[in-house]
């Protein structure tokens, strides 16, 4: 009875620079979460209770971050929200210590000596599989999932603080960043300033591709997670269209 039809088919560009998806991510410090105690080696934990606003496509959730919690109990709590947006506790911080100083840095619960120039201690944690390079005259290093990071030093003094900070550290003492909470998702999105838990956040989404995937880095491999599942969504709704056009010469 379909003899003769005319069947239309049409094809996505499936190119590594056409595949993807829309992304945003970002973060501000909240007055605990995101500051450095430069005499203390304890990360800090909220206070009170308190209840943030994450609106993304147009949706409001409201979430509240229980009193006595980390950064990663805080993003813990937000990702067992029913809010799309992710959250992630996030440490960067700049690390500059004279040769002559020997010191402990202290990552989530993992403890590393750190002693000579800033790429010797670059170099060592890079071995250990940390995202870490000297820049600017200091070392930036940035780990995720952790509740902070903490140097204590011995023989000399310098600086620790977080990303673009110079706070000063002693000779004998330890200074702690608490991690700050990274938000990101596939839709743009405002999060509401959360006292201790972050500040306001407001982004907006943008085209990321497959081509531009970069997973040298642990941000980086967490938002190529999200461009991947897009790229395999797009994939997906293609077969599926290739399906339906199938059942047409049955």
């Amino acid at each position: 009875a379909n003899a003769n039809e005319i069947i239309n088919v049409s094809l996505k560009d499936v190119s590594a620079d056409k595949l993807g998806g829309k992304y945003a991510s970002g973060s501000a410090a909240g007055s605990v979460f995101g500051a450095v105690a430069a005499t203390s080696s304890v990360y800090g934990k909220s206070t009170v209770d308190q209840t943030l606003t994450i609106t993304s496509a147009g949706v409001a959730e409201t979430v509240t971050i229980d009193s006595g919690s980390s950064a990663t109990d805080a993003a813990s709590q937000i990702n067992a929200s029913d809010t799309s947006v992710f959250a992630e506790a996030v440490s960067e911080v700049d690390i500059n210590i004279g040769a002559a100083t020997s010191g402990t840095l202290t990552i989530g619960e993992h403890e590393i000596g750190v002693s000579g120039s800033n790429a010797d201690i670059a170099a060592k944690l890079s071995d250990l599989g940390y995202d870490a390079k000297v820049s600017g005259g200091v070392v930036q290093l940035n780990v995720s999932g952790v509740d902070g990071i903490s140097l204590s030093v011995a023989g000399g003094a310098g600086t620790f603080d977080v990303r673009g900070g110079t706070t000063a550290i002693a000779d004998g003492t330890t200074s702690t960043a608490t991690s700050k909470i990274e938000f990101s998702g596939n839709n743009s999105f405002t999060v509401g300033a959360g006292g201790e838990i972050t500040g306001a956040v407001t982004e907006s989404a943008a085209d990321s591709m497959v081509d531009k995937i970069d997973i040298s880095t642990q941000a980086g491999s967490q938002k190529a997670l999200s461009i991947i599942d897009s790229a395999i969504s797009s994939i997906d709704e293609q077969r599926a269209d290739l399906c339906a056009v199938q059942t047409q010469f049955y």
